[in-house]
């Protein structure tokens, strides 16, 4: 047990083992005559020629030709005798398969050769390597898996046999299968860190697809080959192409278990709604009758049902695929995003999620050395493992990590340290592990409530439900608002110059040029605060420069709108803070009325005050408990646990000053890499994650850090980059959604059960112990199904935008993400958790080539409907064709159109900067001109901030709201208004953070149907205390304060339109 035996099977970073046995096999189909003075197939021993001489003649033909001409096709007429005459004779049934290969006869030669194989018992390891070798030869690779498997059963401890096996297994897509064989080579010590990582990996192909191509052209005939294609495609979002691939091969192979599976999740994933229905009735209901369903399948069926309204026998599909695959993080999502509060089941899904991601960031370091970095990922991998009670593997990854050579460079004291704690970790596990110790110690086991008996019927009813009553949206009755006829033209002018703004955000010198560094890509953000109070939208802007933390860098700006034109204020109101600035927050944050800026640096983060007289204090020292030295990039200021004090909630990026140092090689030169070689930003996986910081308010001034009680994990660092505050889902409280990159998302609530969300009135601070008691707080993006993608698969997660985008009177979020990923739209379900339905409404592909950053929700043409603006950039100039092509990328802006579907729009033909690439980074609103439309500020890499001012035409009147608390927090965050005017109704909830180092303008906006009669308008605020309160708005002033208390709503001033 202490000890490991490495396999060195060629097996790099695609599907190598095909490619090894053709390698062995050194054959081309192509290449099928041959000269006579080719050698032929190496020989065995002679057989016994005691039934005839049939074997001997056969023998003297051929080496009678021996000094000239083989007449091979008289050799295999002779050869067919001898196959009659010894049908169970190995070495005879050899010379024979040779003979067939020679005369042109390859696949009967295989035959022959497996033959000769089973007669002999596969005791010949060297004839059962051969007939390995003909059936690849051949492109019957699925029938060199079905011979492996008899051999494996015959010789269980042919470890070399087993591993081939399960590598072939695992790249056809035979995961379950191959898997069951994985785990029998660790328990007999026979592994590698490929073996390791491959078995645990059931979201995302990473084997190539190059030897089942070949393993195609060779055998036309089978389309299973096909398989690698098809999953690829899912992998990169290619639904519908996934889809095509594997009904190509159901074709042929209509039971190829593999297929069934990708073809039943891209009917899901691309919302073919009626396949999907007749591939669940015809195929994968009567199979779950006789329990022969995969996971997969299992999953299928059970988003079948959810589309279908039944959450029950969601629920127990989702079980049986759990059952089916025990360590599976997907199968265990599904199940947490039905199974409401159960914490077993919400805790074994983000345990195996999180072991993916540690996965993930093992596999794209530099394996082959023990060097600090390389213990560090380890370390958790194997700790994750213990958790979970999976000693054997835990085992296994902690003595691979120390067969790991020290680094040449010399002894580092670190790695010696983290080498003695694996070392001590695998030495507890081994006190623990013997020969009859189970493959996992335990796990949680959650009972269905439905039997078996009942699932026939159950699903036959649901069957008959036809789609009409199982509408993908529900719109709310009293929505006036019809999907828009036709697509509009957006009118979107970059007035910035003239309007008195030239600033430009700068994180580093050359950001034109390859080769920027980590630290410098995400850019600077800002925000729109009206400091004076004077009703127009001011613009606070950060910028960078120098190195990080050494606060060197040009000071950030405050520009004064004044009614329309920007006057730079930043020396007299005392706000150019000089840090490496990134994400501004703005929010009020002592109570005072007036809004305050914190500035999220990488360094010390700064908090200023606003004095109220036009000034700004920084009490950084006097408000923080410790100026803390970090990476922060988002910030949001909200009444967290509805004490009625203002808290803080900070996202933080990468750990330490790592990221300012380490650089990346940009990788191997290709057609469309020209910068290999040079030094390139890392990916972020690279980098430790750092955590984010809760800080609560005090009621006598300041901020201290959130304990543990409340309930945050915020050991769990996730890369945090955007984020969004307020009430986000129909239960009472503040709700915490953070877009992380490479991470997992984060969406900290407080559960049902716990006792402020019956609301807590804020009249009396509570003491520190009571206010823990009255609010906890958990992780629910698993069970609520936005820690990613539909897979639940992290991305590179960066904007967060939300809005009622399907008008069905709840919150959809939709979050950027880097290329090649697509953005995600988050549609909020009747159930109360998420689905992603970014295909589903043609947002898929028009994202994959983008890397977006800002985005928000806006109505651009008060027509009802909101659209989705994003600012897309990517981090570094990659392309070959010109210096910028997929540096600089186009603002896209995604409306809503007859179908429900989204369209990209179209720009006014004038349109300068619409026309044109950027490379974009935070974007927010405000209405600069105070014209009733939302304008934009945009943030660029390589150019000033851009102040788009929105000049579309507008189809119906407006009302802005402001809110103001005072038993609630004083800005209000989390209220809900609900305008009525005749029979016209729509929700909306105050939310901030904005998204991706930003801070939007604290306004919402309704609009008001064509036959709305706006004398009839009234306004109700559910105010976060938990009060009511219902305000009349029958005047033609569009322009609204509401005050928490107040009877009476406060006109702030006639708009200008």
């Amino acid at each position: 047990m202490r000890s490991c035996d490495i396999i060195n099977i060629p097996y790099t970073t695609l599907f190598v083992s095909i490619a090894w046995v053709l390698v062995a096999s050194g054959c081309n189909r192509g290449e099928q005559a041959q000269s006579s003075d080719q050698k032929a197939i190496p020989s065995s021993e002679p057989a016994s020629a005691a039934k005839g001489d049939t074997l001997a003649v056969m023998r003297q033909e051929i080496a009678s030709a021996r000094e000239g001409d083989v007449n091979w096709d008289a050799a295999w007429m002779l050869a067919k005798k001898v196959l009659i005459a010894y049908p169970e004779d190995k070495d005879a049934l050899v010379e024979v398969a040779q003979v067939a290969y020679r005369a042109g006869h390859q696949d009967i030669a295989k035959d022959i050769l497996v033959q000769a194989a089973v007669a002999n018992n596969f005791l010949d390891e060297s004839l059962v390597n051969r007939c390995v070798v003909a059936m690849i030869d051949a492109g019957d690779m699925f029938e060199a898996i079905s011979f492996l498997e008899r051999v494996v059963d015959a010789y269980p401890d042919r470890d070399k046999v087993r591993r081939l096996l399960c590598d072939l297994l695992i790249g056809a897509e035979y995961r379950e299968r191959g898997f069951s064989h994985a785990t029998k080579l660790i328990r007999q010590r026979k592994f590698d860190f490929t073996l390791l990582l491959a078995m645990d990996n059931h979201h995302r192909r990473k084997e190539e697809n190059k030897s089942l191509d070949e393993m195609l052209k060779r055998n036309t005939d089978d389309r299973r080959a096909s398989i690698g294609q098809a999953r690829s495609m899912l992998d990169q979002s290619r639904f519908a192409e996934a889809g095509v691939i594997a009904k190509q091969i159901l074709d042929r192979h209509p039971d190829f278990q593999p297929a069934m599976d990708i073809y039943g999740q891209a009917l899901v994933a691309s919302d073919q709604r009626d396949e999907l229905e007749q591939w669940c009735v015809d195929r994968l209901v009567p199979l779950s009758q006789t329990q022969s369903l995969s996971w997969s399948g299992w999953i299928t069926l059970g988003d079948w049902c959810r589309q279908k309204s039944d959450v029950a026998l969601a629920r127990f599909a989702y079980l049986n695929a759990v059952a089916n695959s025990t360590d599976n993080p997907l199968a265990w999502s599904k199940l947490a995003e039905v199974s409401g509060d159960s914490e077993d089941i919400r805790h074994e899904a983000n345990s195996l999620l999180k072991l993916r991601q540690q996965y993930i960031e093992f596999s794209k370091a530099q394996i082959g050395i023990g060097d600090v970095d390389t213990f560090l990922k380890l370390i958790p991998v194997i700790e994750t493992l213990t958790e979970q009670g999976r000693l054997w593997q835990a085992e296994a990854w902690a003595a691979l990590a120390l067969t790991l050579p020290p680094s040449p460079s010399g002894i580092d004291e670190d790695a010696v340290a983290l080498r003695m704690r694996i070392h001590q970790h695998r030495e507890s596990i081994l006190r623990r592990l013997n020969q009859n110790t189970p493959w996992r110690l335990a796990s949680a086991s959650p009972d269905t409530t439905i039997s078996s008996d009942d699932l026939a019927s159950s699903l036959a009813a649901l069957a008959a439900k036809s789609q009409s009553d199982t509408a993908r949206h529900v719109v709310s009755e009293r929505n006036k608002f019809p999907f828009p006829d036709a697509p509009f033209t957006v009118d979107l002018r970059n007035e910035a110059v003239r309007r008195g703004v030239q600033f430009s955000g700068k994180t580093y010198e050359k950001l034109d040029q390859p080769g920027i560094p980590f630290y410098a890509t995400l850019g600077c953000g800002g925000g729109a605060i009206d400091f004076d109070l004077d009703g127009w939208p001011d613009l606070y802007l950060a910028t960078a420069g120098g190195r990080p933390g050494e606060r060197q860098g040009a000071p950030n700006a405050l520009l004064r709108n004044e009614e329309g034109t920007f006057r730079a204020v930043t020396v007299p109101t005392r706000t150019g803070d000089v840090g490496f600035g990134q994400g501004i927050c703005v929010g009020d944050i002592n109570s005072d009325g007036f809004a305050d800026l914190f500035i999220c640096n990488y360094g010390e983060n700064r908090l200023l005050i606003n004095c109220g007289d036009g000034t700004f204090a920084d009490q950084t020292e006097q408000w923080l408990p410790s100026s803390d030295w970090n990476w922060s990039t988002s910030a949001a200021i909200a009444d967290l646990d509805r004490d009625g004090l203002p808290d803080l909630y900070v996202t933080n990026y990468c750990a330490g000053t790592e990221p300012i140092d380490r650089r990346c090689d940009a990788g191997d030169r290709t057609e469309f890499n020209k910068f290999a070689g040079q030094a390139r930003a890392c990916s972020p996986t690279v980098f430790k994650g750092e955590p984010d910081w809760v800080f609560r308010g005090r009621g006598e001034g300041g901020l201290e850090r959130v304990p543990a009680a409340y309930g945050f994990e915020l050991d769990d660092a996730g890369r945090g980059l955007g984020v969004l505050v307020g009430e986000l889902d129909e239960n009472r409280g503040i709700d915490v959604f953070v877009a992380n990159d490479m991470s997992l998302n984060h969406y900290w609530t407080s559960p049902p059960t716990s006792p402020s969300t019956s609301g807590i009135t804020s009249t009396d601070h509570l003491k520190d112990d009571a206010r823990i008691e009255k609010y906890l707080w958990l992780d629910a993006s698993v069970s609520l199904g936005l820690a990613g993608n539909s897979q639940s698969t992290p991305q590179g997660s960066m904007g967060i935008a939300s809005a009622d985008l399907d008008r069905d009177g709840d919150l959809d979020f939709y979050v950027t993400n880097f290329m090649s990923e697509s953005n995600t739209l988050h549609s909020k379900e009747a159930t109360g958790g998420w689905r992603d339905e970014t295909y589903g409404v043609n947002l898929t592909d028009v994202t994959l080539p983008m890397v977006g950053f800002g985005t928000e929700c806006v109505d651009l043409n008060a027509d009802g409907w909101r659209e989705i603006i994003v600012t897309n950039g990517h981090v570094d100039l990659y392309s070959t064709r010109s210096e910028d092509a997929f540096y600089a990328q186009p603002l896209q802006v995604f409306q809503r159109i007859s179908t429900g579907k989204f369209t990209n729009s179209e720009f006014e033909a004038d349109g300068e900067y619409t026309s044109q690439h950027h490379v974009g980074r935070a974007m927010w609103t405000m209405d600069v001109n105070r014209d009733g439309r939302t304008d934009f500020a945009v943030t660029h890499q390589t150019e000033p901030v851009a102040l788009l001012i929105n000049h579309t035409p507008i189809e119906n009147q407006t009302i802005n709201v402001q809110l103001r608390g005072t038993q609630s927090g004083r800005d209000a965050i989390g209220a809900s208004v609900t305008l009525s005017v005749g029979s016209h109704s729509e929700v909306q909830t105050l939310t901030t953070g904005s998204g991706f180092q930003c801070s939007n303008e604290s306004v919402l906006m309704f609009v008001l149907p064509q036959s709305a009669e706006p004398n009839d308008t009234t306004l109700e605020v559910s105010w976060p205390s938990g009060r009511l309160q219902e305000f009349a708005c029958g005047s033609d002033v569009r322009d609204w304060l509401l005050v928490e208390g107040d009877s009476d709503a406060f006109p702030i001033t006639d708009a200008v339109r």
